[in-house]
């Protein structure tokens, strides 16, 4: 009987996925408040009051009453004066906070790895003892 075959040992391997995670800076955020300007009209009615003198001169040979502009007289006595303030009122308070969040990622990798093969030529005797 010839004895070709020598004692072999075949390192079969296999390849495995490293997982590594690292903390990024993504962005920056600045937060500050910006001061808008915006004209407002507004129109409110305002009274006054006046002491009118109007003097007539009568006409005594047709009876009639005729006052000439110049004849009346206006005082003004009293008036609304319109005065106004500003004042703060607060609108909202605005909350900045960070907040972290977990989610999945998904991976799809294919893996490879080896298998031993016995190739069978001729018709040698297999006895099989893992079973």
């Amino acid at each position: 009987m010839n004895n070709d075959l020598q004692d072999i040992t075949l390192k079969l391997k296999e390849e495995q996925l490293d997982l590594a995670k690292e903390w990024i800076k993504t962005g920056d955020v600045k937060i500050h408040k910006e001061l808008l300007s915006e004209e407002k009209i507004f129109s409110i009615p305002v009274q006054r009051e006046v002491l009118i003198i109007e003097k007539t001169s009568i006409d005594t040979s047709n009876n009639k009453s005729a006052a000439n502009p110049e004849d009346i007289i206006c005082i003004p006595l009293s008036e609304d004066r319109v005065e106004f303030s500003k004042h703060k009122v607060k609108l909202e308070d605005v909350s900045v906070y960070k907040q972290q969040f977990e989610e999945l990622v998904h991976i799809d990798e294919i893996l490879k790895h080896e298998e031993a093969q016995v190739r069978i030529s001729g018709s040698p005797v297999v006895i099989d003892n893992s079973q």
